[in-house]
């Protein structure tokens, strides 16, 4: 990261000396990770995969040199239920970490198939049939 300074001096007689400078700071600081808490749904098969970028929420490099690589401890597959995922944030000066929530909820309406009639003729004198 640059920084620019521009200083000025005025001297007895004014005359004013402007001198500028600037420097690179090299923090080599690590990423920080931020994270979101989230809600899926899952799909034809009840279950959800989920993505780094899904949790980040805006995790950052403080010294802007570079993007760090965002993974999770676990994608999934999860079904319905309440999981805690941890995003690790990465870079060339080391890692952080935070962890969220994952919802994962079910709004598919279930469907059922039913086969052929069946009629069946109960025994005489019983007043029962058995259908298979």
């Amino acid at each position: 990261m640059k920084n620019k300074f521009t200083m000025s001096f005025k001297g007895l007689v004014g005359l004013v000396i402007m001198l500028a400078f600037a420097y690179h700071a090299n923090a080599q600081t690590p990423p920080v990770a931020v994270c979101q808490d989230i809600t899926v749904y899952v799909g034809g098969s009840c279950t959800r995969t989920i993505t780094a970028a899904e949790v980040d929420n805006g995790s950052f490099d403080p010294d802007g040199s570079e993007t760090p690589v965002l993974t999770l401890d676990n994608y999934g597959p999860f079904g319905v239920g309440v999981y805690t995922v941890t995003l690790t944030a990465t870079d060339s000066n080391g890692s952080s970490t935070c962890m969220s929530q994952v919802t994962v909820l079910d709004n598919i309406n279930p469907t059922i198939t039913c086969g052929a009639d069946i009629s069946q003729t109960a025994d005489p004198s019983v007043c029962q049939a058995a259908v298979t």
